[in-house]
């Protein structure tokens, strides 16, 4: 049988999305657009998990959810909390179903974001608002107590443990400085324990072998000496730091080693300790990081995610937007980023059961944000995932030569028996629409089984390929898979289409 035409492959799409450069200057493995869905190892693209609330009533009715997370008091115990409406809860059965106030005489004015900090088994933290209780929370069951921080300061907005002492900075005594507490005892505070930063603190988070303080001009690093009279000194790194307290992630990347992400107002970046470089230049431009809303940046914040080699950035997408109604996802392993998430808007967020949980806005919910695969649960209906990307539009023979395109094969993962919208676009021939069926039903042998029709099944039946045929010449060529229906999902490994060299031609000119 003659050869009906040459392949041009797009993906798999281990390129991950760029939203730097116009779709013709893309790599074939790159995204040139798309929304809400997830690069696999492999390379397929696929729809995101969706959400559901993780407590099953609303906290306090209607309130924002302040802060969240899972501490661990010892190796045996460990409780989900909360922070909503000025109380703090603790999940004391882990399902959701058990949320007990645990606020005791502490006072804790709703709306304000907290840094907390594990301190070996205590939890530590404040919410930075002068007259508000400096927490510790010491044993399950319990209810938060005050944190004795020997008067040197009232309140602080950031704080960490590290080096067996616990750590605050910008305080109310001086938003450039940064205290520590004895060794061994964080409710010791000596009167001089303290670095003078010379900035405002806008963010502080431990590495390895040192903590990072950053201001929005400059890092510095407090490294240990081994002298038990000074203990650390200070060592200034020229290079900006966070502008969003919340957004520092550190993580360890394969090969790499430890680096530390953080958001400033034109962009994320990694910090290793020595150097630091912006990682984003793929989300540069206008089509993604200049409809930021820059000016809300500053609320921004991220999770680290193991299980996944992900860091998630929530951000605030859109004109004027001061909730942080995005996410923008890093694989650290893969070294690219997703095409955007959205579907809701979100104050918080925290690693629970080892998957990310979110606090919500003015519902009084936490949501569970990868468990549950086919919908985005608001606490009372299941929405719809709008899953869609778009491929590169590289020539495969250059600007000048001439394409006939015969048909398109999509290789997909078969993960239910849903329709996929297909659209192939040539700037110069109309454009191609068809809905792929992804198949995962199988006929019954003795009654509705056709040969060259039904599908034959299979333990590990994990790939279809499905041709799409196609009409028209240009150089280039670009896909778009969608599915925005309730309930469904895709996943595509990679897009085959086939195509006959017609030759150079010369356009006409006005």
């Amino acid at each position: 049988m003659p050869r009906l035409g040459n392949p041009h492959v797009y993906g798999p799409y281990v390129g991950g999305y760029n939203a730097s450069k116009p779709s013709d200057d893309l790599d074939p493995r790159e995204i040139y657009d798309g929304e809400n869905m997830r690069v696999l190892p492999d390379g397929s693209a696929k729809q995101r998990n969706g959400t559901t609330p993780f407590n099953t009533s609303a906290l306090t009715g209607t309130a924002t959810i302040d802060a969240l997370g899972q501490h661990k008091f010892d190796a045996d115990t460990e409780r989900v909390w909360a922070i909503t409406d000025g109380a703090f809860y603790e999940d004391t059965v882990g399902d959701g179903t058990g949320f007990t106030d645990r606020t005791g005489s502490a006072t804790i004015t709703a709306g304000n974001k907290w840094s907390t900090a594990d301190a070996n088994g205590t939890l530590i933290g404040h919410n930075g608002v002068s007259g508000d209780t400096i927490i510790k929370w010491t044993a399950a069951g319990g209810n938060v107590a005050t944190l004795d921080v020997d008067s040197r300061f009232t309140w602080a907005k950031h704080w960490e443990f590290w080096d067996n002492r616990a750590w605050a900075g910008n305080l109310s005594v001086a938003t450039d400085r940064v205290w520590r507490s004895d060794l061994a005892d964080i409710e010791t505070w000596d009167d001089t324990a303290f670095f003078q930063i010379g900035n405002i603190v806008t963010g502080m988070q431990k590495m390895s072998n040192f903590m990072v303080i950053h201001s929005e001009d400059i890092i510095h690093l407090l490294v240990p000496t081994g002298n038990s009279v000074t203990p650390y000194r200070k060592v200034p790194k020229q290079h900006p730091g966070t502008v969003a307290p919340f957004s520092l992630s550190t993580i360890t990347i394969p090969d790499i080693g430890e680096v530390q992400l953080y958001i400033r107002e034109d962009g994320i970046y990694a910090f290793d300790g020595e150097t630091s470089r912006k990682l984003s230049e793929r989300l540069d431009g206008d089509r993604y990081w200049d409809d930021l809303n820059a000016t809300a940046l500053c609320d921004s914040f991220s999770v680290h995610y193991p299980a996944r080699n992900e860091v998630w950035f929530f951000l605030p997408y859109g004109t004027g937007q001061t909730t942080m109604n995005n996410v923008m996802v890093y694989n650290y392993r893969l070294g690219i980023f997703y095409p955007r998430w959205s579907g809701w808007a979100r104050n918080d967020v925290a690693i629970v059961n080892n998957i990310p949980y979110c606090g919500g806005i003015s519902d009084g919910f936490i949501f569970d944000h990868d468990s549950i695969i086919l919908s985005d649960n608001d606490g009372t209906t299941d929405n719809a995932i709008d899953a869609w990307f778009q491929t590169s539009s590289a020539a495969p023979q250059g600007e000048v030569e001439q394409c006939r395109w015969l048909y398109c094969r999509t290789s997909l993962d078969i993960v239910g028996d849903y329709d996929i919208e297909f659209t192939a676009t040539m700037p110069s021939s109309p454009e191609v629409d068809d809905t792929i069926e992804q198949g995962g039903t199988t006929d019954a042998i003795e009654t509705s089984f056709t040969i060259g029709t039904s599908e034959i099944a299979g333990e590990d039946t994990l790939v279809n390929n499905v041709d799409s045929g196609l009409l028209g010449y240009d150089p280039h060529i670009q896909v778009k898979y969608r599915n925005g229906t309730a309930g469904q999902e895709f996943s595509i490994r990679k897009t085959t289409l086939v195509y006959r060299p017609i030759g150079q031609t010369r356009k006409r000119g006005a």
